[in-house]
């Protein structure tokens, strides 16, 4: 049996043509066949865009209002979350303000609102540096651009 000088590919008996590579099997002959070439033909590539996501974006999104850099990162259900807590939790920290009869609620409203007040900051900062991962996490993991 003839092999494909070109390829390796086994070929039929009688067979002038590779079935394969397209190349003659036979010495001298033409060669195998080849896409004609055009003078000012122009190919185009298309390029996809990633999916990238800005983490400065998302930081300052989460400072004006906190939990739509998460939102904006595609985390919808965290960013509700925070959204809602924040300023529930806030109202809860002042609340019981207008519930004071004596000087001893004072005091005991006093913790609860510097206790409340530093809650409230740590989930605010936290919720900043979360949007930052989440963006840079969600740059990471994305493909790289495709060429088509």
């Amino acid at each position: 049996m003839p092999y494909c000088s070109k390829c390796g590919n086994q070929m039929r008996e009688g067979s002038q043509f590779c079935d394969r590579c397209g190349a003659s099997l036979q010495p001298g002959g033409p060669g195998p066949y080849q896409q004609p070439v055009y003078p000012n033909q122009y190919s185009a590539t298309f390029t996809i865009p990633r999916d990238e996501k800005e983490p400065i974006i998302a930081v300052i999104l989460s400072i004006f209002l906190p939990g739509v850099g998460q939102m904006y990162v595609g985390k919808l259900l965290r960013g509700i979350l925070i959204l809602l807590f924040l300023p529930i939790f806030g109202v809860l920290a002042f609340l019981p303000a207008f519930a004071i009869t004596n000087e001893e609620s004072f005091y005991g409203y006093l913790w609860w609102t510097v206790i409340a007040s530093i809650i409230i900051i740590i989930a605010y900062v936290w919720q900043i540096v979360d949007a930052y991962k989440l963006a840079e996490a969600h740059n990471r993991q994305n493909a790289p651009s495709r060429r088509y």
